[in-house]
């Protein structure tokens, strides 16, 4: 009795079928379903599969979709012994487990960003997206650090189901050894089966390589602290100019920024740092220009004019200068420092700050010109928390409030500052009486 098998080769869930077929000994009939035609959208196919996705499974009379079910399926079986698939409930459970990470986590991670860009024609990654994965690898990390396997000391069919998803994975975020050793290691090691070459490597490659074809995958690292302004500033960018961006958490307070590994990337022990290939950043008003002008679409944000673009770079250097430094004079001693008081000098400090951007908004929409540049994406990331800890008067210096609130709408605001601004501000208003 031959198996039938509905098939794309570039499918996880596919490929994990028919590594199963081989380590049980499966014969079966590759039947394959060119999903992008829309074959899998035939009535004849939607009998078979209501949810018209592949893998498809027909044994005899009985007819399964889902690769978790298909394995399970072969496993009891066909399996010679029980180690693939456990009879006993407790381990049978624990391989359970496993199996839904996988269908919950692995590989709708994947799938948010093949499914797009494969069926739908999309050529980009959100930022967000690149996160889920690197998450998801931290996931992986924790699980084997416990056991050998994925639910185990032995290999079971979770393995199988996802070593088909992160020989995927790996093409759109490659798991880097340093961070997760376990999880390369584990990835090396399965990569080496003859299953996984004779019925997996080659659609896999063949999807990252389509991937790659239709996006820009060259993934930034940026090394943050969210309550930072210059960090937030750096995403909000990110986000402007459509860079896909790993997040890589840093804890000021717990001194994570003090480790040789992180010196070696910035001798100031600061965030950001951004890492973009062979290229190591930091300082916000350097990352910035860097990400307008390798990856802003136009130059409107960074002019190459070079009368406009002194301009820009004046206000960046004014933000560094005057508006952060006088803001981090009052955070960065609360925060990390343990202090409770703001002195008045400060606070006047700040408010004259205040007074200098509102001479310059008086003569300009934006702050460099009259349109938005990234100058005022740097200064917004300062404005949005220390306007909550020292009061901006909306009658004293109205264009900056105005100014303030019309940036304050813009979406990049809203996903990757507004909470962190608030954060940092709820934190400095706690700690001061």
């Amino acid at each position: 009795m031959v198996v039938k098998l509905y098939t794309l080769d570039m499918s996880p869930p596919v490929r994990a079928c028919m590594m199963a077929c081989e380590i049980f000994n499966v014969p079966f009939e590759k039947i394959p379903v060119n999903l992008m035609a829309g074959e899998h959208l035939t009535p004849e196919y939607l009998k078979k599969n209501p949810l018209h996705t592949v893998p498809v499974m027909e044994d005899g009379d009985v007819t399964l979709h889902d690769s978790h079910a298909i394995m399970a399926y072969l496993a009891d079986t066909y399996g010679k012994d029980e180690s693939w698939y456990p009879k006993d409930v407790k381990k049978r459970a624990l391989v359970n487990q496993k199996l839904f990470f996988d269908t919950a986590i692995i590989f709708p991670r994947l799938r948010n960003i093949t499914y797009n860009i494969v069926m739908k024609g999309k050529t980009t990654i959100e930022p967000e997206l690149m996160e889920a994965i690197a998450e998801a690898y931290g996931f992986m990390e924790a699980f084997l650090s416990r056991t050998k396997y994925i639910a185990a000391d032995n290999v079971t069919i979770a393995d199988i189901g996802i070593l088909a998803v992160m020989t995927s994975l790996e093409h759109i975020l490659p798991v880097e050894p340093k961070k997760y050793p376990k999880t390369s290691t584990w990835l090396q090691n399965m990569k080496a089966t003859p299953y996984c070459k004779k019925w997996n490597e080659e659609g896999a490659n063949a999807l990252g390589a389509y991937v790659k074809s239709k996006v820009a995958l060259m993934v930034v690292k940026l090394y943050t602290y969210e309550m930072s302004p210059s960090v937030r500033a750096c995403m909000m960018a990110c986000e402007i100019f459509n860079v896909p961006f790993e997040k890589v958490p840093i804890d000021l307070q717990a001194g994570e920024h003090l480790t040789p590994e992180f010196l070696k990337k910035n001798p100031l022990h600061q965030v950001p740092v951004m890492e973009d290939g062979d290229l190591t950043i930091h300082d916000s008003h350097a990352i910035l220009p860097y990400l307008a002008d390798t990856f802003g679409k136009d130059d409107s944000w960074y002019p190459k004019d070079v009368k406009k673009r002194a301009l820009v770079n004046q206000k960046l250097i004014f933000n560094a200068v005057i508006v952060f430094a006088r803001a981090r004079n009052i955070t960065y001693h609360i925060v990390l420092r343990g202090k409770t008081t703001i002195e008045q000098e400060l606070i006047d400090d700040v408010t004259e700050a205040y007074g200098f951007i509102e001479t310059f908004l008086s003569s300009t929409k934006y702050i460099a010109g009259d349109h938005i540049t990234i100058a005022d994406i740097a200064i917004l990331a300062v404005m949005t928390s220390i306007t909550q800890i020292v009061k901006l008067d909306a009658q004293k210096f109205p264009k900056t409030s105005a100014w303030l609130e019309n940036l304050k709408k813009q979406p990049y605001y809203k996903k990757y500052d507004e909470a962190g601004a608030n954060e940092l501000a709820a934190y400095v208003n706690s700690k001061v009486a």
